[in-house]
């Protein structure tokens, strides 16, 4: 189960799970006198449950979805395409509104830098977090939020000037496909940190990797996650992973596996006779005479 608040969804198996976990709300009942609204209570069959040709409109007293269900402001749907329709669609209509008024004040370049970091990128990062957003949304985003910072006219100024530091000459403007990145590696970094928990392995099984295949620098366009939103936190993870070892120890402690860097016949590749005995790194080949 999950719970924030008085917002709960239990995972359930089948129909007799069901039965069993309202067996216990009515037990609780009769401890507290606090009963269970069956009206606010909905049930999203899937797999085979949700697959068959006449499912069920009700299942122990509680309405089934056909289609889509929204829990913690996000709407979920068999089919992703939907779920994008409905998480992004509303959202985007609401901040070209905000952004059109927000045009209206005589705002400062560093002023819209503001808007755009406090007010717009929050309402979208929620999303794109915990959903699949396409690439094309993304981009989308992306150019409203420099035509507002332009008014609408041509940019004054490179896009590469703009989002660099202060000291470099550009005013630190947050490119919304970098924030969304960042974002999706920080899953991974969770991963490392709940190794033990259900959700990191579930999280390890959709991506189609070993938490071995996350040290790797491995190239993203050999990623094969089994759903798109796990393509895009791994492709996201080895991009991150991508900078050179510039002095001899992080030279030496490289994963010699499935490296970008270190290469057969130009392919990244994997002995796995040499790795069960125990050569990982590159300082695993060096000897005492180096």
């Amino acid at each position: 189960l999950t719970q924030l608040a008085d917002d709960m969804t239990l995972f359930l198996n089948d129909r007799v799970s069901v039965t069993n976990s309202l067996a216990i709300f009515d037990r609780f009942y009769d401890s507290t006198g606090l009963r269970l609204n069956k009206q606010k209570c909905e049930v999203f069959l899937l797999g085979n449950c949700g697959q068959t040709n006449n499912p069920p409109d009700h299942v122990e007293g509680l309405g089934c979805i056909r289609d889509s269900f929204k829990a913690l402001g996000i709407h979920f749907s068999r089919a992703w395409e939907k779920s994008v329709e409905l998480n992004c669609n509303e959202r985007m209509k609401n901040i070209k509104i905000m952004l059109n008024i927000w045009l209206q004040r005589n705002l400062t370049l560093k002023g819209k830098i503001v808007v755009l970091k406090s007010l717009i990128f929050p309402k979208l990062l929620y999303v794109c977090n915990n959903v699949f957003v396409p690439d094309n949304l993304i981009k989308q985003i992306e150019d409203l939020t420099f035509k507002f910072l332009w008014g609408h006219k041509p940019a004054k100024i490179k896009k590469d000037t703009i989002i660099g530091d202060i000291h470099q000459g550009g005013l630190k403007m947050p490119l919304f496909s970098a924030v969304i990145q960042s974002s999706r590696v920080m899953w991974v970094k969770r991963i490392f940190e709940a190794k033990e928990s259900k959700w990191s392995m579930l999280a390890l099984q959709m991506m189609n990797v070993t938490e071995f295949d996350l040290h790797c620098r491995s190239d993203p366009k050999y990623v094969h996650a089994k759903t798109p939103f796990y393509e895009h936190i791994l492709k996201s993870w080895y991009t991150y992973q991508a900078g050179k070892p510039i002095t001899k120890q992080e030279v030496h402690q490289e994963v010699i596996w499935n490296n970008i860097f270190i290469q057969k016949e130009h392919k990244q590749f994997l002995l796995k006779k040499w790795q069960d005995k125990g050569i990982i790194f590159l300082q695993d080949l060096i000897g005492k005479n180096n």
